[in-house]
Order: structure tokens, then sequence, then C-alpha cells
């Protein structure tokens, strides 16, 4: 029994060194919606009703993650379907499953373009940074995702400010045998890369994974980088400044 013990260790360690190795690649993820109250609010709800085909054009993107061991960019693939599709209306889509641009991460935060007022409305001119704050609770539970085993993790985003803060849950299935941080959108800070993150009704899904020891993940933009915080502050001042506030 201790020698078969022994062999499994060696084996997964060996594994582990395998991957570390190759941990250079792009992860590709499918996106879909649900229309049902019990994972939308009555805002979401309200939108979906107004705009139906937001399920329809969601079925139809497709994301890719470019990441190494330090760092991923995540960004929605453009392709000939989405390209019939009005702007406004795709726009709406994308705004309903949470994704606003290309999306960096490290280690410890993601980073995405944001407006800054001060410098008018059309450019997205400095990036903001986000720590991975999901106060994520590692699960026992396990599945296979194609023929990776991914474990269940259940955290929360934290939405609003002041007295009108509020928590809303996210699940995430990660898998330890791809020891990279990151996951779809903003998500990451789990040990292991995301497979399938749930939030609010949408659900992101891997589908592939190609490895590439050439593959480079561009870089951050030399843009100001600034917290949500610091970006609140200017558009207060602002306010103040044209007698708004």
């Amino acid at each position: 029994m201790m020698i078969r013990f022994i062999v499994i260790i060696f084996l997964i360690l060996n594994f582990t060194c395998a991957v570390a190795q190759e941990l250079k690649g792009s992860a590709t993820y499918a996106v879909s919606k649900s229309t049902d109250s019990t994972n939308n609010d009555s805002d979401e709800l309200m939108i979906l009703q107004a705009h139906p085909f937001i399920p329809e054009i969601v079925a139809e993107m497709g994301f890719q993650m470019q990441f190494d061991e330090e760092q991923s960019l995540f960004a929605l693939v453009k392709n000939k379907a989405l390209e019939k599709i009005d702007s406004k209306n795709l726009r709406i889509a994308e705004i309903m499953i949470g994704y606003k641009d290309s999306t960096w991460q490290d280690g410890a935060n993601s980073y995405i373009f944001e407006r800054d007022l001060r410098k008018g409305l059309a450019k997205k001119s400095v990036i903001q940074k986000s720590p991975h704050d999901f106060n994520w609770e590692i699960q026992k539970e396990s599945k296979l995702i194609g023929s990776y085993t991914c474990y269940k993790a259940i955290g929360h985003i934290v939405l609003g400010k002041g007295n009108k803060v509020r928590k809303r849950p996210v699940i995430a299935w990660f898998c330890p045998e791809i020891p990279v941080s990151f996951g779809p959108i903003n998500s990451g800070g789990l040990p292991g890369l995301i497979f399938e993150y749930q939030y609010a009704g949408t659900v992101f899904g891997l589908t592939k994974i190609n490895w590439d020891e050439q593959m480079q993940v561009p870089t951050l933009p030399a843009k100001e980088i600034v917290t949500k915080q610091e970006l609140q502050d200017r558009v207060k001042q602002i306010a103040k400044e044209r007698g708004l506030l």
C-alpha cells in the first residue's frame, strides 16, 4: 500500500512539473444567459423582458483568455455572427453578462479600461485596478470537465456602496492541475484555472485549452492605473466643480 501511495505521489509531482513547463497557452470560453427569476434580480428581468434577444446574442459570443504563470488577458473574440448584430444591442448583451472590455489579470488584481471624466467620455483613458476579493470558500464537491477534475468554490462580489452595498453570490469550478489563478471576466484568486464561472444567471464555460510555449500575453497598456475608489472620488470632485453636488 505504501509503495502504491509513493508511486501515485511521484506521478502527480511529475504531472505538475510537466504542466508547469507548459504554462503558456489560451483558454476558450462559451457563455450562456438564463432568463429565470431565480438567478436574475428585478432590474435584470425588466431588461431581459424589454430585450428578449439578449440570450440569442450571448449564445453567439466566444471569449479567449491568453495566460502564463504570471498574467492573463481575457477578451471577446470577434466573429461574423457578431458583426451582423446592431452595436447597441451587442453592448446591451455584453453588459448583461458583465463584460465591459478586455481584462488583464495578475496574481492579486484585475485591470480594465475605464473612462476618466477629466479627459472626456470619448476615450477609455485610465485603467481601473480591482483586487481579487471574492472571499472564496473551497468546497469538497468536484466534477469532471472534459478530462480535468475541477473543484467547486463559492464566493461573492460586492455591489453598490455606502448603505446600498449588497453581496451577490458567485460559483467557480477550478482545476488545480493547471496552477494559474485566473478565470473569465475578472474572476480569479483560486489555486487553479477557473473552468466554469457562474454569476447572476450567466455561465462562462471552458471549451478548449491550447498550449503554446511561444505565446506571449499582451502587456498592460501604458495608461494611468487607479482604484475604483480613486475613480469615484474623481467623479465626485468633477460633479462639485460643475455644481452638480
